[in-house]
């Protein structure tokens, strides 16, 4: 006779509960291993000799893991570019313009006071607005290669990466650096000018037409060194190269522009900004040569 043992009900439950939640388990991880992303390891074959027993030399493949790549982490944005505008009298703005650009020599040469009573009022009569200083002009030559380096080349906090600087072109560095500069005085000096375009009645005039009129007016123009200090003022204050753009742009008219007090064998000197190459060029052109895009800005100085 066969004993049937009955498990109370309590038990069976239980039993049920534990063998659903090992199913359940069983189920979570089945799925789970099919979810996970199959991570294919680069490998490459290398075949090595092998040296057997007496010597004998065999060659064998083996399939070796190549190193994964690690991707570089990525560069912090730049900070976005502020204009750089400096304010003060022309000598404090003077000053902190060449120290700010590592051209401490060039502010050490400036007079501890400049007085300009007799400049000023002229200048505003005939419409020029800014006035700088400039140190002596051997002061300015023997700076000359740190200030093509520091005023046409070096980046600027000021300058969104399409107005930043390229390498500059000039046509011959040191007969440019060492040529002849005229109407300058002995000593630092004042600058006066006015930083809207230059006249349109400039344009599309040789360089002898221009320098008559500036004569017959009292007036000078720029030299290749004042030139260097006045475009990057600007370039920094406004965020754009309006003051020499070779092209019409940013609203404004054509910026290239006569150099007439500083002179080469070669020809009349003239500067632009290139936008097209993002630089700064400067070259010569035979004295008969006019274009409609090219003036030149007239100035006054006087003597410190």
């Amino acid at each position: 006779m066969q004993t049937r043992v009955v498990k109370p009900r309590n038990a069976m439950a239980k039993a049920a509960a534990v063998k659903k939640k090992g199913s359940s388990s069983a189920k979570t991880s089945a799925a789970a291993k099919k979810r996970a992303p199959k991570v294919k390891v680069p490998t490459r074959k290398v075949s090595l000799e092998r040296r057997g027993a007496g010597g004998k030399v065999s060659k064998v493949s083996v399939v070796v893991q190549k190193r994964l790549e690690v991707p570089a982490p990525p560069k912090p944005a730049p900070p976005p570019a502020r204009p750089i505008k400096l304010e003060g009298s022309p000598l404090e703005v003077s000053r902190r313009f060449y120290e700010t650009h590592q051209l401490q020599p060039l502010a050490a040469a400036l007079p501890p006071v400049a007085m300009l009573d007799e400049l000023v009022p002229r200048a505003t009569t005939e419409g020029f607005n800014r006035v700088l200083l400039f140190p002596a002009l051997k002061v300015q030559r023997a700076h000359a290669e740190a200030m093509v380096w520091q005023l046409l080349r070096a980046p600027s906090a000021a300058l969104d990466p399409t107005e930043q600087y390229g390498m500059p072109w000039l046509y011959d560095l040191q007969e440019l650096l060492k040529g002849e500069v005229r109407n300058r005085p002995e000593g630092a000096y004042a600058l006066a000018l006015s930083d809207a375009p230059f006249p349109d009645d400039t344009r599309d005039r040789k360089s002898s037409q221009l320098e008559t009129r500036f004569q017959a007016l009292g007036q000078c123009s720029l030299t290749v060194f004042e030139y260097m200090v006045v475009q990057r003022l600007l370039a920094e204050e406004r965020q754009d190269h309006r003051f020499d753009q070779a092209v019409d742009a940013h609203g404004f008219p054509s910026g290239w522009q006569w150099l007439l007090d500083s002179k080469s064998a070669r020809g009349s000197l003239h500067a632009s900004w290139s936008a097209v190459k993002r630089r700064i060029e400067i070259g010569t052109t035979p004295a008969s040569n006019f274009n409609s895009k090219r003036g030149a800005h007239p100035t006054l100085l006087k003597a410190l």
